[in-house]
């Protein structure tokens, strides 16, 4: 039995459905969240291709609202009727073909099929849905030639087999090559976001012993993929930091969170602690000292007039200062 990889929209009918939406059947468009101060948005623009990614993620986002269920890249079968609403290559009203239907009766797509119907070059693609699923808002299931639909398991069970899938090992569970030959499709985060804390399983030997120790001393946070930690760990490493000073790092911006009483939520991805942003330098030295505690309105005005008032003693003394020196002794009047 062959295996495919069905890309799926993480949590779908929370973020891009609205009370309007389920309603129809066929979607004209598709409401899309507008904050960009979340993790997942700065980790994802933060690279190079970053806004090329971003884009190809809303191409992805409008080709999923016109699948059938809606939010997973599932190509229809030819048999099913409807109308579509302007998909690339479709025209409206044609009976026989619904909305994502471009070929393959039912198979899920691919980098090629998605580029095809976008008309974003399939590079794009295959560069931007390994980042996708590692940010989270991709998810990955595995569909067989049946047409039944699995969850991708996070790991292997004791035997070395994976849960619900009778006689597939994760080896086996492999999808397409997306220039990420060392991603298994088990190393991906398959868990719920609103865990406390979700951590990507991933097989062991993977990982440097320092960079697993940080990771278990790094200050826990919903949703935070290990595998792309992993990878702007490497990449300080490769710009000359050491592991032992990425782990005192990792521990003095720990140590920060529990002081600070920091909410699981607002604590910073680690693929973007270890990121370009400098992050990591800022807790290099040491556990930032505690604010100073502001001032009432009282001591604020008080703190002013004592400073207006040191100033204002300090211009009286120069200005004294100044007259002394223009003043004469007295043997010199007598000359």
């Amino acid at each position: 039995m062959t295996s495919e990889p069905l890309y799926v929209i993480a949590d779908w009918n929370e973020t891009f459905e609205t009370h309007e939406t389920r309603k129809l059947k066929w979607l004209h468009w598709v409401p899309v969240p507008t904050r960009m101060d979340s993790d997942e948005y700065t980790e994802l623009l933060d690279h190079p291709d970053g806004a090329a990614h971003f884009g190809a993620w809303i191409a992805i986002v409008k080709l999923a609202s016109a699948c059938q269920p809606r939010g997973k890249l599932i190509r229809q079968s030819p048999g099913t009727s409807g109308k579509s609403p302007g998909v690339p290559g479709k025209s409206p009203g044609v009976p026989g073909k619904s909305p994502g239907t471009s070929e393959g009766g039912g198979r899920p797509h691919t980098a090629a099929s998605i580029s095809r119907i976008t008309r974003i070059p399939v590079d794009v693609i295959k560069a931007a849905i390994p980042r996708l699923l590692a940010v989270g808002w991709l998810k990955m299931e595995v569909v067989d030639t049946a047409g039944v639909t699995e969850n991708l398991p996070k790991s292997p069970d004791a035997s070395g087999k994976s849960p619900g899938t009778p006689g597939k090992s994760p080896a086996d569970l492999k999808g397409p090559d997306l220039n990420r030959p060392e991603k298994t499709c088990h190393e991906i985060n398959m868990s719920d976001e609103k865990s406390p804390d979700v951590r990507v399983q991933s097989m062991p030997g993977d990982y440097s012993d320092k960079f697993q120790e940080a990771w278990e001393a790094y200050p826990a946070r919903p949703h935070n993929p290990k595998k792309a930690a992993w990878k702007a760990w490497k990449a300080r490493l490769n710009e000359g930091l050491t592991e032992d000073t990425l782990l005192a790092a990792t521990r003095n911006y720990a140590e920060w969170i529990r002081r600070e009483g920091t909410e699981p939520r607002f604590v910073k991805m680690a693929a973007t602690f270890y990121g370009p942003g400098g992050h990591v330098d800022e807790f290099v030295s040491g556990v930032p000292p505690e604010p100073i505690p502001l001032l009432s309105e009282v001591g604020r005005r008080a703190y002013y007039t004592i400073q207006a008032w040191g100033k204002q003693k300090d211009l009286e003394e120069e200005a004294t200062n100044a007259k002394q020196a223009e003043v004469p002794d007295v043997d010199e009047r007598n000359v």
